[in-house]
């Protein structure tokens, strides 16, 4: 009987010598992925991410300024059909602007010229409306925005 209560004493050492081993390796393990995480560097930021930031301002915006001018031109007020074409252009060439940015592409400045044209024409139409549209009012805004970002990057 003596000889089975020190083998079960036994076993229990081993278990718990055995865990308190296994504790001790996921604990390392964590503190080596922790070092490891914390030893890589920063990424730094995109080139472009201001003038990313903004054509996505436009299109997010521009695509709500289109929706409420479509709605309000099928009911009859034809009254933002050139605010419709002009928030239509300027989507397409603010979507553009933000892909060519996030490949810091060659001719993203040539693009940027044609850009800040569309969005000068846009940014004015919508102001016509921006009394009487918050939609037209927040396009006209983020146009600003995309402006000031293409004139920032036209002027490096």
């Amino acid at each position: 009987m003596g000889t089975s209560f020190n083998l079960n004493a036994n076993r229990r050492a081993i278990l718990i010598a055995g865990a308190s081993v296994v504790t001790a390796f996921v604990a390392n393990g964590a503190a080596f992925a922790q070092a490891a995480k914390s030893a890589k560097p920063a990424s730094a930021p995109a080139p472009h991410a201001a003038l990313i930031a903004a054509a996505k301002k436009c299109g997010t915006v521009g695509e709500v300024c289109l929706k409420h001018c479509v709605k309000l031109t099928k009911a009859g007020d034809k009254s933002l059909a050139d605010c419709m074409r002009n928030v239509k252009a300027m989507l397409v060439v603010c979507n553009a602007v933000g892909r060519l940015a996030g490949q810091d592409a060659k001719r993203l400045k040539d693009l940027t010229k044609v850009c800040l044209d569309v969005c000068t024409d846009c940014e004015a139409e919508c102001r016509k409306h921006e009394g009487h549209h918050v939609e037209c009012k927040n396009c006209a805004n983020a146009c600003a925005a995309m402006i000031t970002e293409a004139k920032k990057l036209l002027a490096a």
